[in-house]
């Protein structure tokens, strides 16, 4: 049994106040937003999994996005986590994490549940994630379907760090990313270019963001392969040498051979998966903003 309470989201970055407890006379649970400590026993349990989560996600999860990562603890320890991410008209799950060690006890089902009702607590019209094999029965069961195939590619070496990047405005990422998806994404797009460089050849253009451990290439949109591949030589010419560079793009890019061209690598994929009203031109889109947690 449980009950539920929560405030009406007062902005397009907060899921608004989420309480849930479930009564268990043993280990009573409670689904709450992350404190600072679930977060940092969460990153543990990612680098255990090999997951990889950007420096410039990490951030916005300790600032604009501060109630948008749900935790569940039991008789009062951390049992997992899933951040919730909401944007005009869609909502984006992801980073479900539960510790290896408490796995098969439901966490992971009831963390999800609660992701998807805070999301449509927003009133967003579509709900989008990334599954792996393991999870895909899960989400299929809740009406999620598959959409797409993300594949990640990695250029170990970094980049050459030859050439000073030249500024790009912020107006053609954005356009390109709204006739993508199908809404207005601008909150997101200005913090992630907070930190991050623009570059653009022709209609191919995409954000390179910046951090210690890799630098993600996404989002990306574009066509043209020709302009791809100029594209790819700007970013490894200015992007700085022994940093990785990850990018998760989808499988129907065409772009494997020019990533190949340019010294990525494949590196693991996931099912892109969507439930609701879908507005979205999936053709225009070459790779994600992340790496399949908010799009």
């Amino acid at each position: 049994m449980s009950s539920v309470s929560r405030s009406a989201a007062s902005s397009p970055w907060m899921i608004g106040s989420w309480f849930v407890s479930i009564k268990n006379s043993r280990r009573p649970e409670v689904i709450r937003p992350a404190t600072e400590q679930d977060r940092r026993i969460f990153y543990r349990c990612a680098d255990e999994e090999g997951w990889r989560v950007p420096q410039v996600e990490r951030r916005l999860f300790r600032d604009i996005w501060l109630r948008s990562a749900l935790a569940l603890s039991a008789g009062g320890c951390f049992c997992g986590l899933v951040t919730a991410v909401p944007h005009h008209e869609s909502g984006w799950i992801g980073n479900l994490m539960v510790p290896a060690s408490l796995r098969g006890r439901g966490y992971g089902r009831r963390l999800f549940l609660a992701a998807v009702q805070a999301l449509q607590s927003c009133g967003v019209r579509s709900l989008w994630l990334t599954a792996s094999a393991q999870g895909q029965p899960l989400y299929e069961k809740e009406g999620f379907a598959p959409v797409g195939q993300i594949e990640r590619w990695v250029r170990s070496a970094g980049g050459l760090g030859c050439s000073v990047p030249k500024e790009e405005p912020l107006a053609p990422l954005r356009q390109a990313d709204r006739k993508a998806w199908g809404e207005e994404r601008s909150p997101f797009l200005t913090q992630l270019v907070q930190c991050g460089h623009i570059c653009r050849s022709g209609d191919a253009v995409l954000l390179r963001q910046p951090g210690d451990d890799m630098q993600i290439l996404g989002p990306w949109y574009g066509r043209n392969l020709d302009e791809q591949r100029q594209l790819l030589k700007q970013v490894t010419d200015c992007a700085p040498p022994g940093t990785e560079l990850v990018t998760d793009v989808l499988a129907t890019s065409g772009l494997q051979p020019v990533l190949a061209e340019h010294g990525f690598a494949p590196a693991g994929s996931t099912l892109l998966m969507a439930k609701g009203k879908l507005s979205v031109d999936l053709d225009q889109v070459v790779a994600l903003g992340s790496l399949g947690s908010v799009g």
